[in-house]
């Protein structure tokens, strides 16, 4: 235990698998609450072998990576409300677009929505899904950047 708290790639990297473990886990709760409708339509309109939970699974990992790295060059910000506003946009405005991947393959592709209803349909389906799970995800991160930054004081 010592010799990983003093081995600062080593916390690093740890710190990286917990945030993307955090990030995979609420992208999938949040696709699978916000976009459960889509499930009911068991076709895809790009793929129609491919499963509407295979679909949420790689779309979590996609977007779990995605915020990774969005999430590593938002860190340098310094001031910390600032940061947290940057992130809490970029939280959902990539879960956003992931719900716009499966609303539209597999309800909107089928239909005549226009733009503009398919912009209403994703934001009403994605609003609650959302409005819970983007600050209890914002503020573990926030909890374990700052447990990361008190290690990382603790190795120098």
């Amino acid at each position: 235990m010592v010799y990983f708290l003093k081995n600062k790639f080593l916390l690093l990297f740890a710190r990286l698998i917990i945030s993307g473990i955090l990030f995979f886990t609420a992208t999938l709760a949040q696709l699978y609450w916000a976009t459960n409708k889509a499930s009911q339509n068991t076709i895809s309109s790009s793929c129609i072998e491919c499963n509407y939970l295979e679909d949420v699974f790689f779309l979590s990992i996609f977007g779990a990576v995605l915020l990774l790295v969005l999430f590593s060059v938002l860190r340098f910000i310094k001031n910390r409300r600032y940061k947290m506003v940057l992130q809490s946009i970029t939280l959902i405005m990539v879960w956003y677009f992931c719900n716009h991947i499966i609303v539209t393959e597999r309800i909107t592709s089928w239909s005549t929505f226009t733009f503009g209803e398919e912009v209403f349909l994703i934001i009403s389906l994605s609003f609650f899904p959302v409005l819970v799970l983007f600050p209890i995800t914002i503020l573990t991160n926030f909890y374990l950047d700052t447990v990361y930054q008190k290690f990382k004081q603790k190795s120098n």
